[in-house]
C-alpha cells in the first residue's frame, strides 16, 4: 500500500497511517474486540427481525476500517444496498468508497441503516461529529442509526437524537440503536 500521500486527521492524530497502522496493534485490539462483539449482537437482533430495518434505502457504515462489521452487513442485506466509507480502503472491498467524511456535505445516500464507526469521539472528534451530522441528514423515515452510547461517547447522544426525531430501539454499554420516526 502506498503511504506516500498521507491524509491529515483531526488534531489528535497526525495522519491516517498513524491511526490505522501504527496504533492498531498496540492500542486498538481490545477496544475493537469490544466494539465488534457488541455490533455482532446488534446485527443478530437485525437478522432475527427484533430490530427492523426498512426494505428500501442504503445500508451504510461510516468508518469501515478493515471491513469486519461491514462484511457482516453485506451478509445480512443485499450487498448492492451496502456502501462503506473510509479514508482508505485497506481491504480493497468493492463496496467501500474512499472519502474524507468531512467533505461529504453535498453527498446524498438515503439510508435505511447507518452505522457510525468513524474514528472516535475522543480520538477524532471533528471527523466523528461530521459523520454523525451526515448520518442524521441521510436517514429515511423508519431508518435505523447505530451510534456510540452517551457513556461511551462522553456526551448526550441519545437526547440529541431524540430531539431530532429518533426513538431508542436498543441500548448497550457501547452502542445505542435508534429509529427515525
Amino acid at each position: 500500500m502506498d503511504r506516500s500521500v498521507l491524509i491529515p486527521l483531526d488534531e489528535k492524530r497526525e495522519t491516517i497511517t498513524d491511526f490505522y497502522f501504527d496504533k492498531w496493534d498496540r492500542d486498538m485490539d481490545e477496544t475493537r474486540r469490544e466494539l465488534y462483539t457488541e455490533l455482532h449482537k446488534i446485527y443478530g437482533l437485525i437478522r432475527k427481525g427484533v430490530i427492523r430495518v426498512p426494505d428500501t434505502g442504503y445500508i451504510l457504515e461510516l468508518g469501515v476500517n478493515r471491513c469486519v462489521s461491514f462484511n457482516e452487513l453485506c451478509d445480512i442485506f443485499d450487498v448492492k444496498r451496502c456502501v462503506g466509507f473510509d479514508l482508505e480502503n485497506v481491504t480493497r472491498h468493492p463496496r467501500v468508497v474512499t472519502v474524507d467524511i468531512r467533505n461529504m456535505d453535498d453527498v446524498l445516500y438515503p439510508a435505511a441503516l447507518c452505522v457510525n464507526e468513524v474514528g472516535g469521539w475522543t480520538v477524532t472528534p471533528e471527523s466523528r461529529k461530521a459523520a454523525y451530522d451526515w448520518m442524521i441528514s441521510n436517514m429515511l423515515p423508519g431508518g435505523v442509526v447505530i451510534e456510540h452510547s452517551n457513556e461511551y461517547s462522553g456526551w448526550e447522544i441519545k437526547e440529541d437524537l431524540q430531539a431530532k426525531g429518533f426513538k431508542v430501539v436498543w441500548m448497550g454499554p457501547i452502542h445505542i440503536v435508534m429509529k427515525k420516526l
